[in-house]
């Protein structure tokens, strides 16, 4: 399976040794590597830092990353983690090398400031690609890192079509078992700039089939619902009207058990297999 969005143009060289060097780190882990994925989007969202200025997952609005993954045509699941550094001296291609990779080991194990968010996404065995950017001016890095999980060869990708979410699609492992699909809200509010974190925001419904319901959010039944180990295919009406980014986000339980030991509350073995985001005004 390979990941390409041919609108990104930038030094794939820098990428994939920074891709090499995230593997080094994930095996002294012992987890499994990755796989380059050019998706566009790491290079747009460092892109976005260097000529802003802003080193934030949010935009200038408030809005966080994944709704960006999705309109650069995007579908699989995604977490961001986002490294700053300054120089002074004029930066080189190989003290940009240097300093890049400085920034991907500190994630990994000088990230007790930032709750250990960085290290457990770099570090997770659901993701098997990643997309790596760095944009940098006379002496400032921005670095980009889109921790990806493609488990599914679809085909018919999520679309929003009169108000019908759908989705179809072929799992290409079956270690994956798709379990569950929630859809989140998350606020838009330009002050989020400063936030040094982010999150898809709070969960608002869960789709499953009747008798099946969701304790504490809205529960919305598919019109078409299959969730098995070699097809998912669903299809679901949307009735939303607040002000906010919604994402669809389904997840799958990994069976390979593999052992490893995240620093925050994340659950080994719960893994986003789809995300979907979509903004509502």
């Amino acid at each position: 399976m390979v990941l390409r969005n041919e609108k990104a143009n930038f030094d794939f060289s820098l990428s994939l040794r920074l891709i090499n060097f995230l593997n080094t780190l994930r095996i002294q882990n012992n987890v499994p590597s990755v796989r380059y994925a050019n998706t566009g989007f790491a290079h747009f969202r460092s892109a976005y830092m260097v000529k802003t200025r802003v080193f934030s997952h949010y935009d200038v609005t408030g809005i966080a990353p994944q709704l960006f993954f999705t309109t650069l045509g995007n579908y699989y699941y995604m977490e961001e983690s986002i490294g700053y550094a300054w120089s002074n001296t004029p930066l080189s291609y190989s003290s940009t090398v240097q300093i890049s990779e400085k920034l991907l080991y500190d994630m990994v194990y000088n990230d007790a400031d930032e709750g250990w968010f960085h290290r457990d996404t770099l570090l997770d065995p659901c993701f098997n690609y990643a997309d790596i950017s760095v944009s940098f001016n006379f002496n400032e890095i921005y670095l980009d890192v889109a921790m990806i999980n493609a488990r599914v060869d679809w085909i018919s990708t999520p679309k929003i079509s009169n108000g019908i979410f759908s989705l179809k699609g072929r799992l290409t492992d079956d270690n994956f078992i798709p379990k569950q699909l929630i859809i989140y809200r998350d606020e838009i509010k330009p002050d989020r700039i400063n936030e040094h974190s982010y999150s898809l925001g709070e969960p608002v419904a869960g789709v499953i089939p009747k008798p099946h319901y969701y304790k504490g959010i809205e529960t919305i039944r598919p019109y078409k619902w299959r969730m098995d180990s070699s097809i998912i295919e669903v299809e679901f009406p949307l009735k939303f009207f607040t002000r906010g980014v919604y994402t669809i986000l389904l997840y799958a339980e990994d069976k390979r058990k593999i052992h490893w030991s995240p620093y925050t509350k994340r659950k080994i073995g719960e893994c986003g297999i789809m995300m979907y985001s979509f903004l509502v005004k």
